[in-house]
């Protein structure tokens, strides 16, 4: 079976999105990474760490929650995708 024009182009922008959404993750990602390696290398009694500690957990609170938003998101597209392929196919 061939996708339709439609299906074919939903797919292009799908991939796109993803990509994009996948980037986003990544550098947030690095940036948790970032902050973990220089929290490692502070004394744990200091005001700088504790600060730093914060910071992280806040980012890695975000990370999760972009995480699980993309994934959400994604999955309803996958959905919306298959669906129009669906459609697509019977007409």
């Amino acid at each position: 079976m061939k996708a339709s024009k439609a299906a074919k182009n939903a797919q292009a922008v799908f991939k796109k999105d993803m990509d994009a959404k996948k980037a986003t993750l990544k550098t947030k990602s690095d940036k948790v990474a970032a902050l973990d390696k220089e929290l490692k290398g502070l004394d744990q009694k200091s005001n700088a760490w504790k600060e730093k500690r914060d910071k992280l957990a806040k980012e890695f609170k975000e990370l999760k929650t972009i995480e699980n938003k993309m994934n959400q998101e994604l999955r309803k597209e996958d959905m919306d995708l298959i669906a129009c392929s669906v459609v697509s196919l019977q007409e």
